[in-house]
């Protein structure tokens, strides 16, 4: 069965009236591609539209989505503390062996030595109360051998907020440390000697006395020793030519 000739011409005009209503829009992709500019009739959908920006050194930045979580707030930072600025370069990193008293939160950092453990100088400073060793590169992120963080404390950072009675260190006020004395000093080993009163006055004597001998004895050597040097009899008898 052939097609009816008059069908053809109809179909034609059909397809003709749709590509003419496609066209702007086809037209405006395609010079817009090759002239390397847009119409403002049709903007182009971007799915980054509204996040990235063009950051002062030319690099590209997208902004991020809002979290699903909430800003903690001051209620957090009260009662966590401030947050911890970052030092420039993202810092060193290096652990640091933190004092904690336990009663108020109060901290003080402590150097590492090899004659005594962090626990064992942080009780001969801080007698008079309950205390914890914690580590870490800042207070606010330092973790104890147990596990326990300082920022999950119960007082962590009250000392902030007020003086609590009876929480101090050196048993007379809340802000001094205590004086290790020589006898409980746990850094010191036997054979070590320390100086104190009078042993350490006679001894700084004693050296300055070695000192002076020395200043005095060393010039003398020398004139001894340019007197008695010998001579070559033989040269002295032997005639001149």
């Amino acid at each position: 069965m052939r097609p009816d000739r008059a069908f053809i011409p109809c179909l034609a005009l059909t397809l003709l009236a749709m590509i003419a209503q496609a066209a702007p829009a086809s037209a405006q992709g395609l010079f817009g591609w090759f002239g390397g500019r847009q119409d403002d009739r049709y903007p182009q959908q971007n799915s980054w539209s509204g996040q990235r920006q063009n950051s002062w050194s030319g690099q590209r930045q997208y902004t991020p989505q809002p979290s699903a979580y909430s800003d903690p707030g001051p209620v957090m930072q009260e009662r966590y503390g401030p947050a911890s600025t970052p030092s420039i370069g993202g810092g060193t990193g290096r652990a640091v062996a933190y004092c904690v008293r336990l009663c108020d939160g109060r901290h003080f950092p402590m150097q590492r030595h090899t004659n005594a453990t962090s626990i064992q100088l942080c009780n001969a400073f801080c007698p008079a109360a309950k205390t914890q060793v914690f580590n870490g590169s800042q207070i606010d992120h330092a973790v104890a051998s147990n596990g326990a963080r300082y920022a999950n404390l119960e007082n962590a950072f009250v000392y902030r907020e007020k003086i609590v009675p009876g929480c101090t260190c050196n048993g007379k006020d809340a802000f001094g440390l205590a004086k290790i004395d020589a006898a409980h000093d746990p850094t010191l080993r036997p054979g070590d000697i320390v100086a104190s009163g009078d042993n350490q006055k006679a001894a700084l004597l004693a050296a300055a006395n070695r000192q002076a001998r020395n200043t005095i004895e060393k010039p003398a050597a020398l004139r001894g020793s340019k007197a008695a040097k010998p001579t070559d009899p033989e040269a002295e008898e032997r005639p001149e030519d």
